[in-house]
């Protein structure tokens, strides 16, 4: 099963490898570097020229003037100076000057960052800085989807807030009344409930008191753990949850860290859509390995799979920079909710990509940036 599995999730992941508008763009902007230098040059030889035959000129009406020449040739030659140079210092205003005062614009712009919301350089693809304007227009945009990432993420939190006062439980309360059930469930033999109500009392300490927004790889799985303590409970130990990870390719991988209720709510979605309803025991894998610069996480089961049409609805909503109401509405709010979080911290190249057969299985995929507190 696994191999049918890894076998479509490296087929897509080979798709999604393609930058085929990169590509696009690099052929493009190669292609605009050979015109505009060679137009620079041209522009710098009728220049010179331009002030040969300015020089020239003004010689000639000079040495015709003190050789006894005609005085409506000399000032005929001034007034054609002065025509010149006046073509000139406004053909000079229009190439050189104004694109360079929109340039010092868009410098000012980004260095105070009050304007850049609907600030954009406007000079002509044929033009010699039009090369240079493009990149500031380039950092002009990622300064303003940073500005709006930020934005987002300071309200998102700000709700939450809103949303944990307003739902808030005492949590000693809680806890308190947990240890109680346990307690009288110790008492009376019942050793299933007490287990049950310490995984419980384990989930809460750690979504209520863990004030962090990150946690380590190793706290997040023990986080899965406990929930996985009280499915199995639950369901008569139909489900097994196995940890696959090899610390011999590095040691230190547990101490990595991610946000925090990353891997439960992910599993929470592979029982409740994948294994419940399945005939038989349910398996579910936790993959996890790192590349150079990256964090990878894999979770993966034997459920029901999906059809392709739901994966790529799926798939779709994940790819969104920010989920709409319809996205948060569906079966798959989990996903959309951690992938969200993921792309707000770290941005659209990390998050989550789901890899899945019907009737066989589903792999979603985690992708972080490494980092350690």
């Amino acid at each position: 099963m696994r191999r049918r599995i890894y076998g479509r999730a490296q087929k897509l992941m080979i798709l999604r490898k393609e930058p085929k508008v990169k590509k696009e763009k690099k052929v493009k902007k190669e292609k605009k570097r050979g015109p505009v230098r060679f137009r620079l040059k041209v522009l710098t030889i009728i220049n010179l020229v331009a002030a040969l035959i300015f020089c020239a000129v003004l010689l000639f009406g000079i040495l015709n003037r003190y050789l006894g020449g005609s005085p409506i040739v000399f000032w005929g030659s001034l007034a054609g100076l002065a025509a010149a140079l006046l073509i000139l210092a406004l053909y000079f205003k229009r190439q050189v000057y104004d694109p360079i005062k929109k340039i010092e614009r868009a410098l000012e712009v980004v260095s105070d960052a009050d304007d850049i919301a609907d600030f954009e350089i406007d000079i002509p693809e044929d033009h010699e800085l039009y090369l240079l304007s493009s990149y500031l227009n380039k950092m002009i945009d990622r300064m303003k989807d940073f500005a709006n990432r930020e934005y987002t993420a300071t309200l998102l939190a700000k709700q939450a807030e809103i949303n944990a006062l307003q739902m808030q439980i005492n949590p000693h309360f809680l806890y308190n009344t947990l240890d109680s059930i346990r307690g009288l469930a110790i008492k009376e033999g019942v050793t299933d409930i007490a287990n049950m109500t310490k995984a419980l009392s384990r989930l809460f300490r750690y979504s209520i008191s863990n004030k962090n927004d990150f946690s380590t790889l190793r706290e997040e799985i023990n986080n899965a753990e406990s929930y996985m303590t009280i499915q199995q409970l639950r369901f008569a130990n139909k489900f097994v949850f196995i940890t696959d990870i090899d610390v011999n390719e590095d040691p230190d991988i547990f101490d990595y860290c991610l946000p925090k209720l990353t891997i439960q709510p992910i599993i929470e979605n592979s029982v409740f859509y994948g294994l419940e309803t399945k005939l038989g025991k349910g398996k579910i894998i936790l993959h996890a390995y790192i590349t150079q610069k990256r964090l990878i996480i894999s979770i993966e089961d034997n459920g029901l799979g999906m059809e392709q049409q739901r994966l790529d609805d799926i798939n779709g909503k994940l790819s969104r920079s920010l989920p709409s109401a319809a996205d948060n509405a569906v079966s798959s709010i989990g996903l959309v909710n951690v992938n969200e979080r993921i792309h707000l911290y770290f941005g659209q190249e990390y998050g989550i990509h789901v890899m899945s057969t019907q009737n066989v299985g589903t792999i979603v995929e985690i992708m972080l940036p490494l980092m350690k507190k």
